[in-house]
Order: structure tokens, then sequence, then C-alpha cells
């Protein structure tokens, strides 16, 4: 309910089998409204560029691999501990 009725649960650590090396999404969400997979990413440390490739690659193997045809295209979440200071 944190999240908003219009989130449901699809898994935590969920699986993405790319060619023959699995990947895993921290949590992925389905949003009934937007009819679309929300995945996040949950990190420790501080912001990092590679952070934005890593989702951004489950993204797109959401899109190919997962997502149903009448679905709109996934979004990703990242959440980082801290922040970059400049």
């Amino acid at each position: 309910m944190e999240l908003g009725r219009d989130f449901l649960f699809v898994g935590e650590e969920y699986r993405l089998q790319v060619g023959n090396s699995d990947f895993h999404i921290d949590l992925l969400f389905y949003h009934r409204g937007l009819q679309c997979l929300v995945a996040f990413e949950l990190k420790a440390d501080k912001f990092k560029p590679e952070h934005l490739g890593q989702l951004n690659f489950y993204l797109e193997a959401l899109g190919r691999d997962v997502k149903k045809e009448r679905e709109n295209p996934s979004i990703g979440i990242l959440f980082c501990k801290e922040k970059i200071c400049t």
C-alpha cells in the first residue's frame, strides 16, 4: 500500500536471462493504471553512472522478453543511499 493501490508486486530479485547469463532486478512491480512493468534498483552506495546503464539494460530485457504486446514500455526507478554532491 505504500506505493499506491495500482501497484502489483511481481517479484523480488526477479530473474532475467539474457543469453546464457542470469541477471536480477531488485524489485519488480506492475502498475495497473500505467499498464507497465516498474523495475526498482536499490543501491547501498552513492550514485554512479553505471547504475543507470544497468537499469537501462534491465528495461531493454523486460521490453524484449517479459512485456506483453498490449502493455506500455517499462519504467525504471533507481534508489541510491547517497546523492552526488557537486
